[in-house]
């Protein structure tokens, strides 16, 4: 009865060792999807600060560009004052000059007479002024013709070559503003080939480790002693057998049952889990036995299935390892069946995204 008790017990922590494995291959995409997160987070954040750095550099340049602007409309304006077409052109300026050093010419004449032939102020003498001012007039708008002009068009030049310079250094601006924009589209690029190429790679993984998951998930069905839906009980059921709160198998089962109906589970499941950690720190020799001893009989089992089954089988042989299953069983030990169990759905339900929101 007792070696009876005692397989019951080994198969049982054979269960758990396999239940441990999935445990560690799920922190596995866990830990991938962590990092594979964080570099896209990381990745997310320098494109983020680029953004805001090209947003204030837009702003610089639409500074820039409305004061060119401005600038460039007060030397348009001051251009046409020179330009033909908005104000008769030269014509205009040469009058306009004409008529002051005229008004000059008769002032001067008038008062030179008048000091001269008069000097009694006799007004109708002064008015021989009036054809001297006239040749005076004649002199001055041919000088005024000659000079005028030229001045008229260098200033005309000047204003038009600083409104080319203004005109070329808004188009620079805006070969710059436009560049930035195109910067932005393909940092956007490269975060979005960044982000799949990150998701190809974190599929990989759980494709991997999801194969391995299927054939330790049959592995530990294939222990008929204890249910799937009973997994999350484990502890409690392998604690009242150890503890010789039960017999059998049976009795365990009965036991745990008794617990949930009581809502007592919870409080059993932490008694519990603190007594499998201790023993499986304390025999682990003799648990490793008992793990390899069942291995070995299911590898035999998948032997016998025949020559068509001997893919699965030698899939089987080179993803689960005796070794393997105690190390997991050991670093486990202080982690409860329930959580292992949970690890196990999560584990089988990895391409559901809601599962792994780490």
């Amino acid at each position: 009865m007792q070696e009876e008790k005692k397989s019951i017990i080994g198969r049982l922590y054979f269960v758990r060792a396999t239940l441990s494995k999935i445990s560690l291959l799920n922190d596995k995409v866990i830990s991938a999807k962590r990092k594979a997160d964080g570099e896209i987070v990381q990745q997310e954040n320098l494109v983020q600060r680029q953004k805001k750095l090209n947003a204030e550099n837009r702003e610089k340049i639409e500074e820039e560009l409305a004061a060119i602007r401005a600038k460039r409309q007060k030397e348009i304006k001051e251009k046409q004052k020179f330009d033909p077409s908005s104000s008769k052109g030269d014509l205009v300026w040469i009058t306009i000059w004409t008529i002051v050093f005229v008004g000059i010419s008769i002032l001067l004449n008038y008062f030179l007479f008048h000091w001269w032939i008069n000097r009694d102020c006799n007004f109708w003498i002064g008015l021989l002024a009036f054809p001297v001012a006239l040749v005076s007039l004649l002199f001055d708008y041919l000088l005024i013709s000659m000079l005028m002009p030229k001045n008229i068009k260098k200033d005309r030049a000047q204003y038009q070559a600083r409104i080319v310079q203004l005109t070329e250094e808004a188009e620079r601006l805006e070969k710059m503003k436009s560049k930035i924009y195109a910067q932005e589209s393909v940092d956007h690029q490269k975060l979005a080939e960044f982000k799949t190429s990150q998701g190809k790679a974190l599929d990989a993984v759980k494709k991997t480790l999801s194969e391995e998951t299927d054939q330790l998930f049959n592995a530990a069905k294939s222990e008929t002693l204890i249910d799937e839906r009973d997994w999350k009980h484990l502890d409690v059921i392998i604690y009242v057998l150890e503890t010789g709160r039960a017999e059998t198998m049976k009795e365990a089962l009965q036991q745990a049952d008794l617990f949930v109906r009581h809502e007592e589970i919870k409080d059993a499941i932490k008694t519990s889990a603190l007594a499998i950690c201790q023993t499986i720190r304390q025999s682990i020799d003799d648990l490793s036995y008992s793990i390899g001893l069942r291995l070995s009989e299911l590898q035999t089992e998948m032997a016998r299935i025949g020559d068509v089954q001997a893919g699965i089988s030698a899939k089987f042989d080179s993803m689960i390892d005796a070794q393997q299953l105690n190390n997991a069983l050991l670093e486990k030990a202080g982690v409860s069946s329930e959580q292992l169990a949970a690890d196990v759905h999560r584990m089988r339900h990895i391409s559901d995204e809601a599962y792994y929101k780490v």
